[in-house]
């Protein structure tokens, strides 16, 4: 089988730059109800009362 070079590429690059999308969208929304829209889009359910612990 050949090698696919174009897809790695690809995922090499949209994937780092979709992250750093979602974080500038993350950090331009500031403190809103549209963050935690925005942090439950990216999978992480954290409740106001529930601070996730280091």
């Amino acid at each position: 089988m050949r090698r696919r070079y174009g897809y790695y590429w690809t995922k090499l690059i949209v994937l780092p730059l979709a992250l750093l999308v979602g974080l500038a969208a993350f950090v331009w929304i500031g403190d809103s109800w549209w963050q935690a829209v925005h942090r439950r889009r990216a999978g992480r359910r954290v409740h106001a009362d529930r601070v996730p612990r280091a």
